[in-house]
């Protein structure tokens, strides 16, 4: 069964997605752009132990979609992690 293309669907798709963004934003905290090469260090260490397992599964060291996905998901679950530690423990 063929059913017609209604713009309700659409536009109620529309709405969520866009509602979906907007809590992101809320929820998205602002860093500062600066950030000390000394965290950025620990950050990079982190990430590299990180993704180890997951780059020695790899066929080829060749850049790749793979490649670049294992890099910046380490980089990500680093920052997490650090960002967990200042909440445990902030900065006076």
């Amino acid at each position: 069964m063929v059913t017609g293309h209604t713009g309700h669907h659409d536009d109620s798709r529309r709405n969520k997605i866009q509602a979906v963004l907007l809590l992101a934003n809320i929820r998205r905290s602002c860093y500062d752009a600066r950030m000390d090469e000394g965290r950025k260090r620990v950050i990079g260490i982190m990430a590299a132990i990180l993704a180890a397992r997951k780059l020695c599964q790899l066929e080829s060291t060749r850049p790749s979609p793979a490649l670049h996905s294992i890099i910046a998901d380490a980089v990500i679950f680093a920052e997490r992690i650090m960002q967990r530690i200042d909440a445990a423990w902030p900065t006076p």
